[in-house]
């Protein structure tokens, strides 16, 4: 009998135990992990490719989470395809700006024993301000190799050595042109050689010759819904603008016609994201107008915001409209092979995916990838888990095993037979 009952509380704590897991949280996110409330077919061009492009719109913005996180792409077996965001490009900028010199004459002189040429010039129209970073030589010399000091000084400076070089003219090889670090522009510049010199004439340019690369955002432009309230105790008017879309905002324009030049606030809620002075004012016989007031770092997704425009003793500003420039993502996803794919969004329960392919997204971007075409969305009915009901048979079950196996327990204490008294 006593074995029989043991075997019954195992039994039933068993069976209770598997309840718990049952009605857990975390298996009703089990349950919901592959339900989407967005989706929408995708439509590849003709030919093959081995990854396509999706631009992001209001669409996924404002039903995906705000992390984008829940974004997925599947193909037509099920299996979710890798994919990398794309949020900006590399934009190689370059500077390049050249100064005239004009000759002073050269000197020979002998240096530790050693004859040496100085050719020296002053830049023409020299303003003081500017960096170069080469020195660039014309001459008509042929044949020629020979190793070249540059030398660099302000009117009442010493001369300071700048560069050293190698130039030649060798049949078809040439390099008449000196790299240095960027130094400033200074007035005047020296060509040191070993005499007697190669070049009977020489001309010298510095010039700058800059490249850089900068990684810039996609940027589009909306126009916004916004409201206009007085706040004439204060002295303030305030526009009350809305984001439904959740759109990544990075500057907002006022359009109006007024002159005006006032400070004007971007705030959400109590938190103050920008100020700046915004004007519209005639200045030397133009207009001078900036109305563009940019929000901090990669900008924001605030639903509902405010600018409030400080008029002080002036007339409330009216403004006809506002201009949005947002930034927008690219969803690159490799495929498959097995369409058609679709793009699914809105669950609560995903974590951010990982794929390999991060690792090497720089090699994909510099790829021509193709564009998709997205139908409309299909919207799902999707049960949200109600995370404290399961909490609460959770706990309900717990104790109920608890009380189940102080019952068995005293149930087996009660019925031990008796020890017999010595």
């Amino acid at each position: 009998m006593e074995s029989k009952t043991r075997r019954f509380a195992l039994v039933a704590l068993c069976a209770v135990l598997w309840a718990a897991l049952a009605v857990s949280p975390a298996a009703a996110e089990r349950d919901a992990i592959d339900l989407f409330t967005h989706e929408q077919a995708i439509s590849v061009p003709a030919g093959e490719s081995d990854y396509y492009s999706i631009e992001l719109s209001g669409a996924q913005y404002r039903n995906a989470r705000p992390d984008l996180a829940d974004l997925r792409v599947r193909d037509s077996r099920g299996v979710y395809c890798p994919y990398v965001l794309n949020s900006s490009r590399d934009e190689e900028t370059s500077e390049q700006r050249s100064y005239a010199t004009a000759p002073i004459g050269v000197a020979v002189e002998k240096k530790d024993g050693e004859a040496i040429a100085h050719h020296d010039f002053q830049v023409v129209d020299f303003t003081g301000e500017g960096e170069v970073n080469a020195i660039a030589l014309e001459t008509a010399a042929a044949d020629f190799s020979c190793q070249v000091r540059v030398f660099a000084r302000t009117a009442k400076g010493e001369w300071l050595p700048v560069a050293t070089d190698t130039v030649y003219r060798l049949d078809d090889v040439v390099k008449l042109s000196v790299e240095m670090d960027d130094v400033p522009l200074y007035q005047f510049w020296r060509i040191t050689v070993d005499a007697p010199s190669p070049f009977a004439s020489l001309s010298v340019t510095p010039r700058l010759d800059r490249k850089r690369s900068e990684s810039r955002g996609f940027i589009k432009e909306t126009s916004v819904d916004f409201s206009s309230a007085e706040m004439n105790g204060e002295g303030r008017t305030v526009l009350s603008v809305q984001n439904p879309d959740r759109l990544r905002l990075v500057s907002l324009t006022l359009e109006t016609e007024a002159l005006f030049k006032r400070n004007v606030e971007l705030r959400s809620g109590e938190e103050r994201l920008a100020a700046k002075q915004l004007y519209r004012i005639p200045s030397g016989g133009e207009m001078a107008v900036d109305t563009t007031i940019e929000s901090p770092g990669d900008g924001f997704r605030d639903e509902s915001f405010e600018i409030i425009i400080e008029n002080r003793d002036d007339e409330p500003l009216r403004v006809g409209r506002i201009t949005a420039q947002y930034r927008i993502d690219y969803l690159i996803f490799k495929s498959s092979g097995y369409p058609p794919y679709a793009l699914l969004y809105g669950n609560e329960s995903l974590e951010k995916p990982s794929y390999d392919i991060a690792s090497y997204k720089d090699e994909i971007l510099a790829r021509t990838i193709p564009p998709v075409t997205l139908s409309a969305p299909v919207l799902h009915e999707v049960p949200k888990p109600d995370r404290n009901m399961g909490k609460t048979m959770f706990t309900v079950i717990v104790i109920v095993s608890a009380c189940l196996l102080f019952v068995t327990s005293l149930l087996i204490f009660l019925k031990k037979p008796a020890r017999a008294r010595p």
